[in-house]
C-alpha cells in the first residue's frame, strides 16, 4: 500500500482505497487486532484485523 499523502485513522477504523472515489477513506476494523488509538495510515500495515475480510473473500483467488 502507498499513499501520497499520510491520513490520521480513527481508533477502530482502517484505512483503504476505495476504487470509485479514486482516494483513501476510511471503514470499520474487522477482526481481533485493530486500532485502539489514532494511528496514522502508514502504520496500518501492524493490525491484521484491518486486512481480515480482504484475506478472506481473496485468499482462494490468489495465484502465486
Amino acid at each position: 500500500m502507498v499513499c501520497e499523502n499520510i491520513l490520521k485513522i480513527p481508533k477502530g477504523k482502517c484505512p483503504f482505497f476505495d476504487t470509485k472515489k479514486e482516494r483513501m477513506d476510511t471503514r470499520q476494523c474487522q477482526g481481533q487486532k485493530c486500532p485502539s488509538e489514532e494511528i496514522y495510515s502508514l502504520t496500518a500495515v501492524k493490525f491484521d484485523g484491518c486486512y481480515e475480510i480482504y484475506r478472506e473473500n481473496h485468499d482462494e483467488h490468489t495465484e502465486f
